[in-house]
């Protein structure tokens, strides 16, 4: 009986134990069932410790502490042995030396990338010469060709007798699908590779020709916009046509396949990219993040203070139920937003979106109607067709591809006579409808005026099932919410330990801060605010923790994500999680110290009442970041010396002209509005004005002119 109670519980020498003894052991495992059913695997576990070495440990914890702390016992002597190890290996890091290792990679970076054109350049050149040297004759033809005025050959026979020098001397060519079967020869090899942009919208048949010139297909394109449409082929709409006859003139995504969705089923190499650089505001493009691309979008949010995202309720008035199509108080409501804008904001550029086709004419030709009747020469010229970013206004169908910095956005459907919504909204009644909805919301870069005569509040979300009509919907409740309530597709990041501890800390210094400040894919680790304007963020801090680390590359977490934010009006403050273990009064000091300069920096920005900063206002207030400023392009001489900060009236003529001629020697191409945008940057100024942008203009003129 002891020998099998010795078996069973692993206990040792029960036979050399007194009477009493054996008798109190045995009433204890009689009495505690549970324990004794365990006792052979607690035996198993101590003989385990012992073969490994650490069998003192349940003995010393034992001593110290109750049993019911013991897993907390050993698990903090666990991580108390690795940081023991961990401070050993990083003891030598601190926040200058490695704060120079970051400016340094940053700085080696920018060379990189400005010096990467100048190897591609010189690499093509050298196959040209290559080419010219290894077929003379093609190289005569060419040149015979360039030397004529008049009565050249066609490209596609150029292409057949000089195809060696021809590719290398031109290594781009541009075309439409349709264009390359009429300008180029059906030879297997003719190019290396074919990129197709905007590939949703390309039938599989029209990029066959295409595909066939080139080994390698590069297709770039986006399958929750529009693909292949034909759009009223029949010539026009008519003003009495039923709206669901109008649906059913449009050919949708699930009938016609675009070469996109054919590379997509053929299980080709894909990669997402991820970083949206329109919208200088998340807001604008949060509702098309989460609802159609499921937060994969990384778009930056706007230090700025304001609401990007308008809705405008039009009240409602019965109209014949034949103008279903357009209602007249909306239009009305667009034309008078459109004449405000071009009054009020003429340096910023504007586009009208329509949901239907008549709809988008009668705004057409309300607007061309009201400029007539005021006859004001600065709305026409906003107006006319010579701006770099013309004034545009398109149906839903014919806006993929445009942008603008601000954009309306206009329903035209509304209620019928009796008040009721009919839900009859063209193509966002069919299959796809969504993709047309986010084309339309997504073209703004500054703000987005929502107009419709009935809200969210009026459409029954069970009375579709059409994903289409029920974003729309959705769409409506966000745009009233000025872009702050994405309902229950918008969830709060939680925050990690290191997290909560510099938020407390910052805290309870008195520095007002919103953890996770964003509304699209990437976050803030730590918006600061100004303490006496709640609303008005003035500094960014991010730590490298999680959000840090969540980068692929080093490029993407230490330069290009600080220049993101401070390009839309950030100051930036890296907390180092190392030295904030190590020394969190310093790290501290450092961030309420970055703070401080940039709620300073915005109060003489009140003072002045202007966005330009000087250049000591300009430059970073981090103690980590490098004050200088971004190198000039790599073909341009000197920097004249034109000192920025001053009014555009205390720089003359002549110096405007030299720094112009100066921006214009690096030969690269840019629009008027890119190349002001640049001399503005050097001379400090922040904000446009007709003053600023006539003497800008008539410089670059000059610039031209004098240039041989």
């Amino acid at each position: 009986m002891l020998e099998e109670a010795e078996r069973i519980f692993l206990l040792v020498h029960l036979l050399d134990e007194p009477a009493g003894r054996l008798l109190e052991i045995m009433s204890r495992l009689a009495s505690q069932e549970e324990a004794a059913a365990n006792l052979p695997r607690i035996r198993e576990l101590e003989r385990k410790f012992k073969e490994v070495g650490v069998d003192h440990i349940l003995t010393e914890t034992g001593q110290q502490f109750p049993s019911e702390y013991a897993g907390e016992a050993v698990e903090h002597s666990w991580l108390n042995t690795i940081w023991s190890e961990l401070s050993f290996a990083i003891a030598g890091f601190t926040t200058n030396l490695h704060s120079r290792h970051h400016r340094s990679f940053v700085e080696l970076d920018k060379r990189h990338l400005a010096s990467t054109a100048e190897r591609v350049k010189r690499r093509a050149a050298e196959h040209a010469v290559r080419m010219m040297n290894a077929y003379p004759s093609e190289e005569s033809l060419i040149k015979r060709e360039a030397a004529k005025k008049t009565r050249h050959l066609p490209v596609r026979r150029l292409f057949r007798e000089a195809p060696h020098v021809l590719t290398a001397i031109r290594p781009c060519w541009t075309m439409s699908p349709l264009l390359v079967a009429e300008m180029t020869p059906a030879e297997a090899n003719l190019f290396d590779v074919v990129i197709f942009d905007e590939a949703s919208q390309v039938p599989p048949a029209e990029a066959m020709g295409s595909l066939a010139r080139a080994p390698l297909a590069v297709i770039a394109g986006d399958d929750r916009q529009l693909p292949p449409t034909t759009f009223f082929s029949s010539g026009g709409e008519d003003e009495n046509e039923d709206e669901e006859d109008d649906a059913q003139s449009i050919i949708l995504s699930d009938d016609v396949e675009s070469i996109l969705q054919v590379a997509k089923t053929g299980a080709l190499r894909e990669k997402l990219l991820q970083w949206h650089y329109r919208s200088k505001d998340g807001r604008l493009i949060a509702f098309s993040n989460s609802h159609l691309y499921g937060e994969s979008l990384t778009a930056f949010p706007d230090a700025a203070e304001g609401v990007s995202l308008f809705h405008h309720l039009v009240p409602f008035r019965s109209v014949p139920q034949r103008r279903t199509f357009s209602h007249p108080d909306e239009v009305a409501k667009v034309v008078d937003m459109a004449v405000e804008h071009a009054r009020e904001h003429s340096n910023e550029s504007l586009g009208v979106i329509a949901f239907g086709i008549q709809h988008a004419n009668n705004i057409e030709e309300a607007l061309r109607l009201r400029l007539r009747d005021l006859a004001d020469p600065a709305l026409e010229e906003f107006f006319s067709d010579g701006a770099d970013e013309r004034f545009f206004v398109k149906n839903i169908e014919r806006v993929q591809g445009d942008e603008r910095d601000v954009i309306i956005l206009s329903v035209g459907y509304h209620k019928d006579a009796n008040g009721s919504l009919p839900y009859r909204f063209g193509p966002l009644n069919q299959d796809g409808g969504e993709r047309r909805l986010n084309v339309a919301v997504t073209r703004a870069r500054l703000r987005m005026h929502v107009v419709s005569s009935f809200s969210h509040h009026d459409m029954d979300p069970d009375r579709s099932d059409k994903r289409g009509v029920q974003l729309l919907r959705r769409y409506l409740e966000f745009a009233a919410s000025g872009g702050a309530e994405l309902g229950t597709a918008m969830s709060d990041v939680p925050l990690n330990a290191f997290e909560l501890d510099v938020q407390s800390r910052l805290e309870e210094r008195g520095i007002p801060v919103t953890p996770q400040y964003g509304v699209s894919g990437y976050r803030i680790d730590f918006a600061c605010a100004h303490p006496n304007q709640p609303g008005r963020m003035v500094l960014a801090i991010e730590a490298d923790g999680a959000s840090y680390h969540s980068g692929s590359t080093a490029r993407e977490r230490d330069r290009l994500r600080q220049e993101q934010l401070e390009a839309r009006g950030w100051t930036f403050h890296r907390i180092w999680s190392t030295n904030w273990f190590k020394n969190r009064d310093e790290e501290l000091g450092r961030a309420v110290e970055a703070w401080e300069q940039a709620v300073n920096r915005a109060n003489r920005k009140d003072e002045a009442g202007d966005d330009r900063s000087s250049p000591e206002e300009g430059a970073p207030t981090q103690p980590h970041a490098a004050p200088s400023a971004p190198a000039p392009a790599p073909a341009r001489g000197p920097r004249p010396p034109i000192l920025p900060g001053y009014s555009i009236g205390e720089y003359s003529h002549r110096k405007l002209v030299s720094l112009a001629q100066w921006v214009l020697s690096d030969t690269l191409l840019r629009t008027d509005e890119d190349l002001m945008a640049e001399i503005r940057k050097e001379l400090g100024f922040k904000r446009r004005g007709a003053r600023i942008d006539e003497a800008l203009q008539a410089a670059l003129a000059a610039a031209r002119n004098s240039r041989p």
